[in-house]
């Protein structure tokens, strides 16, 4: 079950490759996908996901477009706390 999965996540010392991994297993359709996370997890999941580096401070929302198969992913917005892009 997935929450399992994502609860062993917790004790792996690379969270990020390792939540990256997770959602290409899950077989999520072809839809957005909301994924909240601490600084500096999400720097290094979206790094993990699209292989692109982004500055974050707290409040930055990043849209990462995924191909269908979870393969490659790029980084098309983000958007930091004054709504601003960063």
């Amino acid at each position: 079950d997935n929450a399992a999965r994502i609860t062993a996540l917790a004790d792996s010392p690379s969270v990020a490759a390792r939540t990256a991994e997770l959602l290409r297993t899950l077989e999520l359709p072809a839809a957005r996908v909301l994924l909240v996370a601490h600084l500096p997890l999400l720097g290094l999941l979206v790094h993990c996901l699209a292989d692109e580096v982004v500055s974050f401070s707290p409040g930055t929302l990043v849209d990462v477009q995924m191909d269908d198969a979870w393969d490659e992913g790029r980084v098309t917005r983000v958007v930091g706390p004054n709504g601003a892009g960063a």
